[in-house]
């Protein structure tokens, strides 16, 4: 670094610069989980935690290939539970399929995407 006035040369401390490249959730997503059939008018899908789970994190729903809810981590979330993403009636039913294949990438504030997690496939009756 050249100081000023004068132009002196100075010698800056060492700064350590880390670049968090990392895929979240490792080699491997858990399936959404869904634990009731009868849904009313909401769909509760449980997403477990993953590796380098943090507050922060952004999952994306997909189904279909349409996006679906956008679910952001939170504090609460890195205890031992699940994280609850709800699918409207609405929106399951605007997707006009007999079967739903559901699936949720998840985006770390360093911008890193996981895998897609590993799909699931539901059946929708009216």
């Amino acid at each position: 670094m050249t100081g000023y006035p004068g132009g002196v040369a100075i010698d800056s401390p060492t700064v350590l610069i880390r670049i968090d490249r990392t895929a979240l959730g490792a080699a491997l997503l858990a399936p959404m989980m869904f634990r009731q059939i009868n849904f009313g008018d909401a769909l509760a899908g449980h997403v477990p935690g993953y590796a380098h789970m943090a507050a922060g994190d952004t999952l994306m729903t997909l189904c279909n290939g349409v996006q679906g809810p956008i679910y952001q981590v939170g504090n609460e979330d890195l205890a031992e539970r699940a994280m609850q993403i709800s699918f409207s009636r609405d929106f399951l039913q605007s997707l006009q399929s007999p079967t739903i294949t559901m699936t949720y990438q998840v985006t770390d504030r360093a911008g890193n995407q996981s895998r897609l997690a590993s799909p699931v496939t539901l059946s929708m009756q009216q």
